[in-house]
């Protein structure tokens, strides 16, 4: 009793938390009891707040109903005295959400509320405890609310009307949707629909530093659940729907449209009816004559909902009934379609495909009367010249007829056999499509229809197929098809593969496979060599299910054996490309199954991978001085072939894969790697690929599926330490290639992080740092290649987790003192920022913890910038264009090192991890455009237009960055731009004027506006590049310098015509359009350049 007491006095002079006193050790009561004289105090604060905290952390149970019902009557006495109302709200609260509160005392509360609350008096958040209130009593008492009919009713109607705050409103919305659909809300209808109306549409614009996180959308979304909550509303919200479609903006156009289609359903078919003319009046004026396509997708979807709501009784009708709204949208849309050439065929069509997306009759009857139009249109030959539009708006109104029949997610879907709308006109519509694949205009929209057609489940049989396929073989037979045409092709090809593989198995790849040669053509056949392309590509994407990828592997493993059995080539190179591109195209397949979750991926441990080694170690002991497996890509691309499938096979079946690859690399056992239909015929013992140096460049097979292993899976070695050991110095050998080096580096990061070896990591490394890096006469190239093992040891440790990596990282460190290396070793820091790329990879069982990235930023991130700061020179980029930009102060050379390591570090982290820190790394980046290396000026620059999006976001603190060095960042961006005596890289020109023309939209416009004229003549030079990419970005950069804020074109037309002539540009013209508005229209190879530069008024 005495601890409750000496509680509540420090709470009353020390204003602490009241938890101390809900955690003390007594009852409410005793509480209630030490009040003493504060319950007589002036200030209602100390009568009423003390006792208010104390309920908001009392836990549900603590009171009993007669508790409860005194604290009741005691707070509803409270309300009405202005000292102490806010604290008796506060007490209310958490009483209305209290078990033991009875239906009684709810009403008594309500009642006592509507009598002693002017809402209108009291600030935000009294009003939200208000409301807080009512939506309790609503959750728990709701009967007893119901039961005071008109007197809650009207009631809540006083409480609600004229709220106006976003975070009120959100609940003000949700107690409203309750009452309109459970309470009796006849007598009193224009009430609420005034109190929720009068908010429609919404335009509330959260502030950018707004803590509550309320959006727009948010309000929308509560406010339409309030409007579509009742049927009673149809008759008054109806018309005034409609006012706000003829007078309001875009955005409130679309919000109407919405909320319209939301709300018919619930409005019912009368109102639907009712208003179904005005409605579609309006509609059609945002379909055919549409400000922007997202209002005209709107108006088609509320048409749809208007459509399937009027016809939904009469669905089981398809002979008749289709009088009214619907027949006249068909027969309106109809006349439009006889033109299909016309701007407004396109909507019509789309008006059709909404329809026929509605029900059974007026599906039935829009593509009885589009197709019984558009059919005898395409066979006119008067209107041979619009075959392409007819042709495509038969393929819109195919498609939808496809999301009707086709099941899509979370869509509800009919079986096609249940209707069969098409049947009737399927001959006709495979004639037509098959007839437009003979001419080049009609080539794509035919593709596409029959890609539609055959997506149709049981539209087609198989014979119909079969047509339809031999058709398509026909247009990739075709010598100079374009990619745009292949790819359709393609398309359609692999839908008939998902519902009859065996067409295509019998018609297409015996077609493709016989195009492919049995060795490789010439050098300098170029057409052979792409069309080769062509068709192994073709492959990829047709041969993904399991039976016609079963096909794929035995020919093309055929062609393998092929390949490398020609004895005598004239050109070895041009044959091992030929077995590069064919073993890449299994990769690319193995890869898109691996994608799909296809699990007929592992039984190619015992297929393929035996025969891919048979081919590799029997070719290499044949002895030649020059051979087809001398050429590290295509050993590479067979090991990661292996890997892909090693990756899917189980732990038991890699234990034993693992085993046989260990006695063949390391023991000269090939036969190990045999299977009982792939035999390979090596003398015992004389494969030594690390002993002997020729059989070396076959490392890689080992060394890949090591990587796709299981951390479960052993190494058959006696010690694991010694076999990494001897990887690290097989990696470091000079007669290795880099990429053969590179794959036992790879291998040797995945061991490290699957499997720890800690002595290895902490002693062998070393001894290799003292003996390559330490020593300074040891070979350059071997010393960089040391850099690089620890960049991929660092890596296996960092995305590990822990802090061991971080001893790598400080060596690298230390090599910025080194003038041989330190380039190398900044590079090294920024690449193990990127993380395992595709060898440490959850695919290929690696450990891998989350948000290291992000802890090796934070910790590389401020050795990096003291380095720059303690080394520190100007910030100073010049503002002269005349100074040669490979000339930098002495003290940049010690800097260099410490710019590169940032650079390279933020190219290869996620922009999110780096873009809170852009306010202090700005002014490092900018030191780094004053560096001679190119590629670095490239990456710098990337990194800039990248962090480009968050200024878009209204990021204050990086605006204000920009802004401050915006002169610099744009004459610095000009300067790589410009092509001198030695021309700079072209990607660097490019991305230097992107990131020009990115400045005027994020900075102000008076802190550009001074170096306008200079920035429009020196864009001017970039127009004579003799680069097209980079004079298309210098006519887009130069549109956007070229305007101030009242949008007025400064720059010279004819400076910018002289450029755009170097562009391909074939036709010029112009017309006078509606608006007022000079537009320059144009056919060129550079899709969008004119129309982005002058499609603004002429002045």
């Amino acid at each position: 009793m005495e601890h409750i007491a000496q509680l509540i006095r420090t709470y009353m002079i020390s204003e602490l938390p009241s938890g101390n006193i809900t955690s003390g050790k007594g009852t409410l009561l005793q509480v209630v009891k030490n009040l003493g004289d504060f319950l007589t105090s002036e200030d209602g604060n100390i009568r009423v707040g003390l006792l208010s905290s104390v309920l908001q952390k009392c836990p549900d149970g603590t009171l009993t109903k007669q508790s409860a019902h005194v604290l009741i009557v005691f707070y509803c006495d409270k309300l009405d005295d202005i000292d102490t109302v806010i604290p008796a709200l506060k007490g209310l609260v958490p009483l209305t959400n209290n078990m033991n509160c009875t239906d009684q005392d709810a009403v008594q509360i309500m009642q006592s509320i509507f009598q002693d609350i002017n809402m209108k008096a009291h600030i935000q958040s009294n009003r939200l405890l208000v409301l807080m209130i009512v939506d309790n009593l609503l959750s728990r008492h709701r009967e007893a609310l119901r039961n005071m009919k008109d007197e809650f009713l009207r009631g809540y109607v006083q409480l609600a009307e004229g709220e106006k705050d976003p975070r009120n409103l959100m609940i003000a919305f949700s107690i409203a949707r309750i009452i309109l659909i459970e309470f009796d809300i006849s007598s009193c209808v224009e009430d609420y629909f005034d109190i929720t109306f009068c908010y429609f549409p919404i335009s509330f614009r959260p502030p950018s530093d707004d803590p509550y996180g309320i959006t727009a959308d948010d309000l929308k979304r509560a406010l339409r659940a309030c409007l579509c909550a009742t049927s009673r509303f149809g008759p008054l919200a109806m018309p005034l729907f409609l006012e706000k479609l003829t007078a309001g903006s875009g955005v409130t156009k679309r919000d109407t449209m919405q909320t319209i289609a939301e709300c018919l359903p619930i409005y019912g078919i009368t109102v639907a009816r009712n208003h179904a003319n005005k409605l579609w009046n309006t509609l059609k004026i945002e379909i055919f004559q549409p400000i922007d396509q997202d209002t005209a997708n709107c108006a088609l979807e509320t048409t749809q909902v208007l459509i399937t709501l009027i016809y939904a009784m009469k669905d089981d009708d398809t002979t008749g009934g289709t009088e009214g709204i619907g027949k006249e949208i068909v027969n309106e849309s109809l006349e439009y379609l006889k033109e299909p050439e016309k701007s407004k065929a396109k909507p019509a069509v789309k008006v059709m495909a909404a329809l026929i997306r509605t029900t059974r009759l007026i599906r039935h009857f829009t593509i009885s009367k589009t197709l019984s139009c558009l059919i005898p249109l395409f066979r006119d030959p008067a209107e041979i010249i619009n075959r392409p539009a007819t042709l495509t708006a038969l393929e819109t109104i195919i498609a939808a007829v496809r999301t009707v029949f086709v099941p899509q997610p979370k869509e509800e879907h009919r079986k096609y056999t249940d209707e069969r709308v098409l049947d009737e006109y399927k001959d006709d519509l495979i004639g037509i499509f098959t007839v437009g694949l003979k001419t080049a205009t009609t080539i794509l929209p035919s593709l596409k229809g029959l890609d539609t057609l055959v997506q149709i489940p049981a539209l087609l049989s198989d014979e119909e197929l079969g047509f339809v396929v031999h058709s398509v073989n026909e247009v990739l037979e075709t010598a100079d098809i374009s990619s745009d045409h292949r790819s359709s092709a393609l398309g359609v090809l692999a839908s008939v593969s998902q519902f009859a593989p065996k067409i295509i198995e019998d018609t297409t790849l015996p077609l493709l496979f016989s195009s492919l040669p049995d060795t490789a053509p010439p050098r300098e056949s170029t057409l052979e060599h792409t069309r080769y392309r062509q068709i192994l590509n073709n492959l990829v994407s047709l041969c993904t299910p399991p039976q016609l990828f079963e096909t794929f592997i035995i020919r093309l493993s055929t062609k393998l054996d092929l390949i490398f059995s020609q004895k005598q080539v004239a050109d070895i190179e041009a044959n091992a490309a030929y077995a590069h591109y064919v073993l890449l195209s299994v990769s690319k397949a193995l890869a898109k199954k691996n994608q799909m979750g296809h699990l007929d991926i592992p039984k190619y441990v015992d297929q393929l991978i035996p025969r891919i080694y048979k081919l590799f170690i029997q070719e290499k002991q044949n002895g030649t001085d020059s051979s087809i497996s001398d050429y590290s890509q295509l050993v590479g691309i067979a090991g990661k072939v292996i890997e892909q499938v090693i990756q899917t096979v189980s732990i038991e079946r890699q234990t034993t894969f693992a085993s046989s690859l260990f006695q063949a690399f390391l023991h000269g056992q090939v036969q190990k790697l045999s299977e009982q239909h792939v035999s390979i015929e090596v003398p015992l013992g004389s494969f030594q690929p690390f002993t002997n140096t020729s059989q070396f460049k076959l490392v890689p097979l080992l060394t890949c599926p090591i990587i796709a292993l299981r951390k479960e899976v052993r190494f058959p070695v006696d010690n694991e330490i010694e076999f990494v050991s001897k990887l690290a110095v097989w990696s470091l050998d000079m007669n290795a290639s880099d990429i053969e080096s590179l794959s036992v580096m790879c291998a040797i990061a995945s061991i490290i992080n699957k499997h720890g070896l800690s002595d290895f990591v902490s002693k062998h490394t070393s001894d290799l740092w003292k003996q390559y890096i330490i020593d300074e006469t040891k070979n350059i190239q071997q010393r960089r290649r040391v850099i690089l093992l620890w960049t991929w040891i660092a890596k296996a440790l960092m995305v590990h987790g822990g802090t061991l990596f971080e001893t790598y990282t400080n060596q690298l460190f230390s090599l910025f003192t080194d003038t041989r290396l330190r380039r190398d070793a900044a590079r090294a820091l920024g690449e193990i920022g990127k993380g395992g790329e595709d060898v440490l990879t959850k695919k290929n069982f690696a450990v891998i913890k989350i948000l290291t990235t992000q802890k090796y930023f934070n910790s590389v991130l401020p050795r990096i910038m003291e380095g720059i700061t303690t080394n520190k020179g100007s910030l100073h980029v010049p503002l002269c264009l005349d100074q040669n930009l490979s000339s930098y102060p002495a003290d940049m050379e010690q800097q260099a090192p410490y710019l590169i390591a940032l650079t390279c570090l933020i190219k290869f982290i996620p922009k999110a991890i780096y873009a809170h820190h852009m306010p202090k790394l700005l002014p490092l980046l900018l030191r780094g455009l004053d560096l001679s290396d190119l590629d670095l000026r490239i990456d710098i620059i990337e990194t800039l237009y990248a962090t480009s999006g968050d200024m878009n976001q209204k990021n204050d603190a990086i605006l204000s960055i920009i802004s401050e060095h915006a002169p610099r960042l744009c004459l610095a961006m000009l300067k790589n731009s410009q092509v001198h005596d030695q021309p700079l890289s072209p990607k660097l020109r490019q991305i230097a004027l992107k990131y020009l023309g990115v400045l005027p939209g994020i900075v102000r416009y008076d802190i550009l506006h001074p170096y306008k004229a200079q920035i429009l003549r020196e864009l001017a030079k970039c127009l004579d590049d003799p680069k097209r990419d980079v004079r298309k970005e210098a006519v887009d950069t130069r549109t956007k310098a070229g305007k101030d804020q009242i949008g007025r074109n400064l720059f010279d037309i004819n400076v910018i015509l002289k450029g755009l002539l170097r562009v391909n540009i074939d036709t010029i013209t112009s017309e006078f359009e509606d608006r007022g508005q000079y537009l320059v229209r144009r056919k060129s190879s550079v899709p969008g350049t004119l129309d982005a530069v002058l499609k603004t008024p002429l002045l």
